[in-house]
């Protein structure tokens, strides 16, 4: 006969573990604490769908006479973690587009074009088009900064919180 998946019970009456066993080597003699079979047949239900940034799922047992249950709990994670996990994709958004590297440039240039034009001189069309480019760019980073701000003070915050229309576009994407 077919393997079946049965649940050893505990001196406490609890699930030690989960074991396949053939049901016709099943010892009925040896009892758990509350005079039911030590080995019980167990009654599976498929894990549930979960989002692991913002959940986590953990599988319980209920133990009855002649069988015991799995229930899974899906319970959210402290708010925290939930603020973490928004602010850590918030963050990979904005270093796929600006990594650190291009950030320091980015900031040196601006610096060069800004001490220009506090000097005086004006942006020829290049640098214009440049600045307004770098202009654009900060502009949606501090548009995504927004985004992550108003994800974080849903209630609750949404499980799909990394779909990209949550998100700004970046320019020239």
């Amino acid at each position: 006969m077919a393997d079946a998946l049965f649940a050893l019970i505990d001196d406490a009456g609890g699930v030690s573990e989960t074991r396949r066993v053939d049901p016709a080597d099943v010892a009925t003699h040896k009892l758990a604490p509350d005079g039911g079979p030590r080995l019980r047949p167990l009654v599976q239900t498929p894990a549930p769908a979960y989002a692991p940034a913002l959940e986590a799922r953990r599988l319980t047992y209920t133990v009855a006479q002649h069988q015991v249950e799995e229930a899974w709990i899906v319970e959210r994670l402290p708010i925290g973690a939930q603020l973490a996990a928004v602010k850590t994709e918030c963050g990979r958004r904005i270093f796929a587009t600006l990594p650190a590297w291009k950030q320091t440039n980015f900031l040196a240039r601006a610096t060069e074009l800004t001490d220009k034009r506090a000097g005086g001189a004006s942006l020829d069309a290049g640098e214009q088009a440049e600045w307004d480019a770098m202009q654009a760019l900060w502009n949606w980073v501090k548009a995504t900064r927004a985004a992550s701000n108003a994800i974080e003070a849903a209630d609750p915050i949404p499980l799909d919180f990394t779909k990209d229309e949550l998100w700004p576009t970046p320019p020239g994407a």
